[in-house]
């Protein structure tokens, strides 16, 4: 059964769900500031990507000529973690590779995911240890939906240098060729529900790795850090009150490319018992 563990340092208080290590509430000055999961429009708040990012042509991949099945953005986010560690601050879910992870994913791992808080700033690491004997690969990323109660157009995200935002379109589930350019030369993306239309807006080729999410009405912010993940995402339903900012080590796979995992673009690789850790920060 799912633990939901919570931490709390008076400032922030912040629940995370043993089940996919999800954070699931972020409460600030008696606000809630992450997406409660409305079932009738995504039953989401925070997934944990692992061990790939985005989707695969068909569902599927090959490692050393054998078919494997891993359904968009990979088994973490429905697999109960154990709780490793956990104090007032702090806490650490562990996954481990296991028989049914082999059955889609043919590599011995550790996945830890730690959450801690610092005054108003949440500190996400993961850290992946292959524990096998071959080369492991992987991708692992964040899907954080941020509550925006009065519409995603009331929002800007702003980025830490100028940008030109040119996003990849997505061919279905997966990541296209062609370029769609929401900004030259700016720092300020202002958010428009027509904009995911289109689906996600991915961003390959941002020279920030700090981000914030503006509410222009209200001045209220939020900053990502994503310093050490080279893409970011952004995504909503049309019509829905909440905005995923969605720092990546990894991508979906190009509409165009082959299935072998070791050569899938963006793909990270562990040597037998190495191990790597990925640290994002959120600030409310």
């Amino acid at each position: 059964m799912a633990e939901q563990v919570v931490l709390s340092n008076g400032i922030i208080k912040v629940s995370v769900t043993s089940l996919g290590a999800e954070m699931t509430s972020v409460i600030k000055n008696g606000v809630e500031k992450i997406w409660q999961a409305d079932p009738e429009v995504w039953a989401k708040h925070a997934p944990t990507l692992f061990p790939i990012c985005g989707g695969l042509n068909n569902d599927t991949y090959t490692y050393k000529g054998e078919s494997y099945s891993l359904t968009r953005h990979g088994f973490a986010r429905t697999s109960l973690f154990e709780v490793e560690e956990k104090t007032e601050t702090s806490a650490t879910f562990l996954l481990r590779s296991s028989e049914e992870t082999l059955k889609c994913y043919p590599f011995h791992f550790e996945f830890r995911v730690k959450y801690s808080i610092n005054g108003s700033t949440l500190s996400i690491t993961y850290d992946t240890k292959n524990t096998g004997e071959e080369n492991m690969y992987y991708s692992l990323g964040g899907h954080d939906a941020y509550s925006c109660p009065e519409g995603v157009n009331s929002y800007s995200v702003i980025f830490e240098q100028p940008e030109d935002l040119d996003s990849n379109l997505l061919v279905g589930p997966v990541l296209g060729h062609e370029l769609m350019n929401f900004g030259k030369n700016t720092t300020e993306l202002q958010l428009k529900e027509e904009f995911f239309e289109l689906d996600t807006l991915a961003f390959l080729n941002l020279k920030s790795r700090k981000a914030w999410l503006k509410n222009r009405d209200t001045g209220d912010t939020i900053e990502i850090g994503f310093d050490g993940f080279d893409y970011f995402m952004i995504w909503t339903k049309v019509g829905a009150k909440f905005i995923c900012l969605e720092p990546w080590c990894g991508l979906s796979d190009y509409f165009d490319a082959g299935s072998d995992i070791t050569e899938k673009a963006a793909i990270m690789t562990l040597l037998p018992n190495e191990r790597q850790t990925k640290t994002r920060t959120v600030t409310f």
